[in-house]
């Protein structure tokens, strides 16, 4: 029974990354305002609704995965150990991925933007995930603590949507999210202490109709943000408050039933994989994205491959 548990977190990771890849094979964003291509962007926004569970489920099986008493036994055993399988293949991965942009950028190099996108996991897009779970690792023996209480707890469930509620306000004023916004862990907080909570026997029974319910709540809201808001920075974000319904109870739906899709070996092969896949797929996508543009050269290549690509955080003329 327990490997066949986890025989289905291995396919609900390969699902999660999937999407993950899917995320960052391109964008839409830019054909909203193109006469006959605003379809394009519609459907480019509803598949990102649809897809936009995966980050947050990633987190949610991180909490599940936790072995909760070997944590409290010996806490700074866990936060070394954590430290150490996830930083060096971040630096490591960091550094391939900056040469790549030294490669295929040059002569456009900018070292302090280089160097502020190393130190801020924005040498590649996904990177951001590497430094909140570490985050989320530290925490791990407080958020442990944290549900003995009950201060503790209601403090736990309401940190990510304060934070939420604050983010979106800041992107409604100002039309575009702050920088790094989504590398702090309340934004993510949430998923990984409902896996917590999970692991700890305090478990939610979802049925489909409820995420679905929750994904069509979403889609309405980026609609909204685009045309009554006019923030359509937000409207395909995973970070806003509207996601987080759809995302929670996706990932408790996964938790409590068996793999619903065909293919189930291919998805496992890829969740036993995904933490190379994670790492790996950028760089494939941004060398892809560079062959469109030679052999296209035409202008309307152009948004593929800086979506493929690295999107500049640090612009020169911040620096």
């Amino acid at each position: 029974m327990a490997q066949q548990k986890d025989q289905n977190i291995q396919m609900v990771r390969g699902l999660c990354m999937a999407a993950v890849v899917l995320i960052h094979s391109g964008s839409a964003a830019n054909m909203q305002s193109v006469p006959g291509q605003e379809w394009r962007f519609w459907y480019w926004l509803f598949l990102r609704q649809v897809i936009n569970f995966a980050v947050g489920t990633f987190f949610f099986l991180s909490g599940c995965l936790v072995d909760q008493e070997k944590v409290r036994r010996a806490p700074a055993k866990f936060i070394g150990s954590r430290l150490l399988r996830l930083a060096v293949p971040f630096l490591l991965w960091s550094s391939v991925y900056s040469i790549k942009t030294v490669v295929l950028d040059w002569p456009e190099v900018y070292p302090l933007s280089l160097l502020l996108h190393f130190v801020a996991g924005k040498s590649a897009a996904p990177f951001y995930f590497i430094l909140v779970l570490l985050q989320l690792n530290v925490l791990t023996p407080v958020l442990l603590w944290a549900q003995g209480t009950k201060a503790g707890k209601t403090i736990a469930w309401c940190i990510t949507p304060v934070y939420l509620v604050g983010l979106g306000a800041y992107c409604i004023l100002n039309g575009s999210q702050p920088l790094l916004y989504e590398t702090v862990f309340p934004a993510w907080l949430i998923y990984y202490w409902a896996g917590l909570r999970w692991r700890s026997g305090a478990r939610l029974t979802v049925r489909l109709a409820y995420p679905l319910a929750a994904l069509a709540f979403c889609a309405l809201n980026a609609v909204l943000l685009v045309v009554l808001l006019h923030t359509p920075a937000l409207a395909p974000s995973q970070v806003r408050l509207a996601t987080v319904p759809y995302a929670f109870l996706l990932a408790m739906w996964f938790a409590g039933h068996r793999f619903p899709l065909a293919g189930k070996r291919f998805w496992k092969y890829l969740g036993d994989n995904s933490y190379g896949v994670f790492y790996i797929h950028c760089l494939a996508l941004a060398v892809t994205g560079k062959l469109i543009n030679i052999i296209g050269g035409a202008e309307h290549t152009r948004h593929a491959s800086d979506q493929l690509g690295r999107k500049p955080l640090f612009k020169p003329s911040r620096l």
